[in-house]
């Protein structure tokens, strides 16, 4: 066979390897190479040979047992990070991230606390808070505006409180 990007028609033969192949769940990558041809044309002609209503489509076999559930839980629990969930359980760390997200919808309570990265003694937070007040109340000075207290939103959030 030729190289990748052939520019010859499709065979009867390469249609049914392509039904052939498909049937048995091999990758569209796979089916590529085996005939030749690049992923998209094969895609292509696949949505050629058979009709809309007819198509496969395969849901991933990877499905999330109740044990693995408990164990993602457990996991979660101790506060393990999602990387090593996906290492320890042995599954895909975007399966992971999907599993998380579909456990946190409504009616599933599930939170994972994230931690700063680093930790601010609280001394350091304040000062900074207090300069970032001091810098605030320069600007306003400088420009002429209002102090909060005085302000249009600070009267208005006054009225609503």
């Amino acid at each position: 066979m030729t190289g990748v990007g052939r520019k010859d028609g499709w065979t009867k033969e390469m249609d049914l390897q392509i039904l052939k192949l498909r049937d048995a769940r091999v990758t569209w990558k796979a089916i590529a190479a085996e005939l030749g041809r690049t992923v998209e044309s094969c895609c292509a002609r696949y949505r050629t040979i058979v009709p809309k209503g007819s198509r496969q489509r395969f849901v991933s076999i990877r499905r999330w047992s109740k044990e693995d559930e408990a164990v993602l839980m457990r996991l979660l629990d101790e506060r393990r990070k999602p990387r090593q969930i996906a290492s320890f359980m042995g599954k895909e760390l975007q399966a992971v991230y999907s599993k998380i997200q579909h456990m946190r919808q409504p009616g599933r309570e599930i939170h994972i606390e994230r931690l700063p990265r680093v930790a601010v003694p609280e001394h350091c937070l304040e000062d900074r808070d207090r300069r970032m007040r001091a810098d605030r109340d320069l600007t306003a000075m400088f420009f002429g505006d209002p102090p909060f207290s005085q302000s249009a939103l600070g009267k208005k959030q006054r009225a609503y409180a």
